[in-house]
């Protein structure tokens, strides 16, 4: 016979779990990679945010490599976190490039996030050889730190916008030393005591002015 019974989680319970659930989506560590060094963290500024990054291995001598960022805060962000990253998984696993992966992700995205959209990143790193094969879906540039500091530039539609969105591809190589900083708006619209913002300007100056560091010394100082 069913039974119905009124929650005994109180809001506060019921957000501390879904925080609970995102971090640990998202405290997979960074993976040791032979000759590379990765590092990330996801620190949100309120309760909950929609930031998300993963870390697939494809095949021998390829890493996939992918951040995102859903619409909205909450609860309801949260969970359209964590599927848009189980979409993303499933078709990154078939191991196609960036952009046709992209591609399919926005089409389950559409599926199965109806309300909503999302900006994500994937970058395919060819261990071997140095070469950051990279897809955009309305996400922030990544900056490509390689004794200059620029923006690896390339547009593309957020997920769940347009059913029949196309990406396209950039290239770029990475040599001995050479640092990607990938990054969320989050860091450029954080807020000091006096509310103003963190900003594009000062996180280019932070990584111009600091170009040798090692990702983990990095992600610490930003």
């Amino acid at each position: 016979r069913p039974a119905v019974e009124q929650s005994n989680i109180d809001p506060e319970q019921e957000l501390q779990l879904a925080r609970d659930i995102q971090q640990g989506l998202l405290l997979e560590a960074a993976p040791r990679l032979p000759g590379w060094e990765l590092a990330a963290v996801s620190l949100p500024a309120r309760d909950l945010g929609g930031d998300l990054y993963d870390f697939l291995r494809l095949g021998e001598g390829a890493q996939g490599i992918m951040i995102g960022d859903v619409s909205g805060k909450g609860l309801s962000a949260a969970l359209r976190m964590a599927v848009a990253r189980t979409v993303f998984r499933h078709e990154a696993r078939r191991g196609a490039a960036p952009a046709p992966t992209l591609a399919a992700v926005n089409r389950g995205v559409l599926s199965e996030i109806p309300q909503g959209m999302v900006t994500m990143l994937y970058a395919r790193l060819d261990m071997a050889g140095g070469q950051l094969l990279v897809a955009n879906a309305g996400h922030t540039f990544p900056l490509l730190v390689n004794g200059k500091v620029s923006e690896l530039e390339l547009s593309g539609l957020p997920l769940g916008v347009d059913g029949d969105s196309d990406y396209s591809e950039a290239t770029a190589v990475l040599n001995h030393g050479d640092t990607v900083v990938l990054y969320t708006d989050g860091v450029l619209e954080a807020e000091n005591a006096a509310g103003e913002i963190y900003s594009f300007e000062r996180l280019q100056a932070l990584v111009q002015d600091n170009p040798g560091l090692k990702p983990r010394a990095m992600v610490a100082l930003l």
